[in-house]
């Protein structure tokens, strides 16, 4: 039998090895555990798994896990075996070994099912495997975790988690027939939606654009009158017309277009770039008008004005093609091809009111800085008025 003074010298050893490791000096304290091991069977199991866990707070992972391997061997059975698999998994995953960590997860759950660490390590398994692109697993262990322990700690965790793995496959209300058996307080449609759009805007980098398309689409089945609606549909015209499905994007502009939204204008330009490029709808006039009064872009003031400019002019409206044009050449700012419109034009209608002078000078200007037809038709008006 040991002595009194040898349990004294046993306990102090012990305690000179946990104050080093509760005061961060973790490699005194892994010599001082390793010290214990060897001098008290007792204490053995409870000095390594300490040493272990003193190795992956020093960074030495691969250590730690060495350590914890070792000692499912050494103490079959032991009462820290649940601790053991629980953060032999952890540091798994940590090392992207991901089979690995889920097969110590499992050996935790299979061989101590009564554990308390067993709701714990179900929602690490069911977290890995969500970010491993494993949804359908990860949605499965979550449900099999709120199921069988509604009062543990992990219970809110894995209904959050698995909410966000329902909305981001669109299953939104399947969430709902699901979670209220749980008798949670009720959660209102702002906060779904609100999570939805949360969640959409944080997995769009990594989609495709069908898959985005799918999403935005998905979206607006759940939240047709969501608080983001008009953004998603804007969006999601966007991506119809980069795809070329423009019979799909153009309602969307045209809903976006009349609503109060930051997209409106620009929704709106893309509304009549289809009407004038694509032939959709009736009366782009009306729709242009609406842009000149509504518009904050000089970009899009120039573009609707050259454009009644252009369309006036082609109904043979030409006072009104005239008053456009001024109007385009009195902008601040105007893209220098919508600029050479409004010039010949302009050149045109002095022409017609047989005011030479204002003509020549009109396709003068052109003469040197534009192109194609309308060079070709500047220098035969010039060279008419030479000749005249």
């Amino acid at each position: 039998s040991i002595t009194d003074l040898e349990v004294e010298r046993n306990q102090a050893a012990l305690r000179i090895a946990d104050a080093q490791y509760s005061s961060g000096q973790f490699s005194m304290a892994i010599s001082s555990y390793e010290s214990v091991a060897k001098s008290q069977p007792q204490a053995a199991a409870y000095a390594e798994f300490n040493k272990a866990m003193a190795h992956g707070l020093n960074g030495n992972t691969a250590k730690k896990i060495r350590v914890l391997v070792s000692f499912t061997s050494r103490f079959p059975g032991h009462n820290y075996l649940p601790k053991v698999y629980l953060e032999l998994g952890l540091s798994e995953a940590a090392q992207e070994k991901n089979s690995k960590a889920v097969a110590y997860y499992d050996r935790l759950m299979t061989e101590f099912p009564k554990s308390d660490l067993v709701p714990q390590a179900m929602l690490r398994k069911g977290l890995l495997l969500f970010n491993i692109s494993e949804a359908d697993a990860s949605l499965k262990t979550f449900q099999d975790l709120v199921n069988r322990f509604p009062k543990s700690a992990s219970f809110f965790q894995a209904v959050s988690a698995a909410k966000r793995i329902y909305i981001d496959q669109g299953r939104l209300s399947e969430y709902r027939e699901w979670v209220v058996q749980f008798n949670l307080p009720q959660e209102s449609e702002a906060s779904l939606e609100k999570q939805t759009y949360d969640q959409l805007n944080r997995t769009l980098a990594s989609m495709d654009l069908t898959a985005q398309m799918n999403k935005f689409e998905q979206y607006l089945k759940d939240f047709p009158n969501g608080a983001n609606a008009l953004s998603v549909r804007y969006n999601l015209a966007l991506l119809y017309t980069q795809t070329a499905q423009d019979s799909k994007a153009f309602p969307l502009y045209d809903f976006v277009a009349k609503a109060q939204s930051i997209h409106a204008e620009a929704a709106l330009v893309a509304y009549i770039k289809l009407q004038l490029e694509k032939g959709f709808g009736e009366n782009p006039e009306a729709a242009l008008k609406q842009l000149l009064s509504r518009s904050q872009d000089p970009a899009s003031k120039a573009y609707a004005l050259s454009n009644l400019m252009r369309l006036s002019y082609e109904n043979q409206s030409l006072e009104a093609a005239l008053t456009y044009a001024q109007s385009v050449m009195a902008l601040a700012e105007v893209p220098e091809e919508i600029k050479q419109d409004a010039q010949i034009m302009l050149a045109r209608g002095a022409h017609n009111n047989g005011d030479a002078e204002a003509a020549i000078a009109g396709y003068e200007s052109l003469r040197g800085v534009s192109s194609g037809a309308l060079v070709a038709e500047s220098l035969y008006w010039l060279a008419y008025y030479k000749n005249e």
